[in-house]
């Protein structure tokens, strides 16, 4: 399990909001204001993507339901990328991308262009968060931003990054109970070849 308070510092989360953070929110909010989580969701993922790592990708499908804590490993998938997410009143939750995103996001951020096909799935590492840390924290964001002032906002605002986690200790370092979940699936790359998942769960 990774130190909670070196990577936070690694990938830069404790640190204040960036200046890309505050964009995407900012864009957000008058766009998506008064639609539901899951369009609300759809554009923030969208929006985080190409405003940072520069990753076009168009969100197909937006899945809501509830899970217990124990069922998260699985529904974020083998060799997800898995942040823990603190919130208000210490709150917990996650924010998981699958191989396929991660992939991308990296592949733009590092050679600014995509490969054909996307590489096979591996376990991701710290230098992984550090990369696609600001592109979760940023779609958190914007999330917030457009669903404030709805009854909505209770339960998607205020929530943080913190350190990377493996899928094994997801019902140890949470709190207990369930959580609302949604899960956005997104196509990129030549004609929509590729494809990944963001997951979703809060309080």
């Amino acid at each position: 399990m990774t130190d909670s308070s070196s990577a936070g510092d690694s990938a830069g989360h404790s640190a204040p909001p960036s200046a890309m953070r505050r964009k995407i929110a900012a864009a957000a909010a008058p766009a998506a204001r008064g639609i539901g989580p899951d369009r609300a969701l759809a554009q923030a993922l969208a929006r985080a993507a190409q405003e940072g790592p520069g990753l076009i990708l168009q969100v197909t499908r937006v899945e809501a339901g509830r899970a217990q804590v124990e069922d998260l490993a699985q529904m974020a998938g083998e060799q997800a990328l898995i942040f823990a997410l603190e919130g208000p009143a210490g709150g917990t939750g996650i924010v998981a991308l699958s191989p396929g995103l991660m992939a991308g996001l990296i592949e733009m951020r590092m050679m600014g262009r995509l490969t054909p096909h996307s590489p096979a799935p591996r376990p991701p590492t710290p230098t992984d968060a550090a990369i696609c840390g600001d592109t979760a924290q940023g779609t958190l964001d914007a999330l917030a931003a457009a669903l404030a002032g709805t009854a909505d906002e209770a339960w998607t605002a205020g929530f943080r990054l913190r350190a990377p986690v493996g899928a094994e200790a997801l019902a140890l370092l949470l709190e207990a109970g369930e959580r609302r979940c949604l899960r956005a699936h997104a196509e990129f790359g030549l004609g929509g070849a590729r494809s990944g998942m963001l997951l979703l769960a809060l309080p």
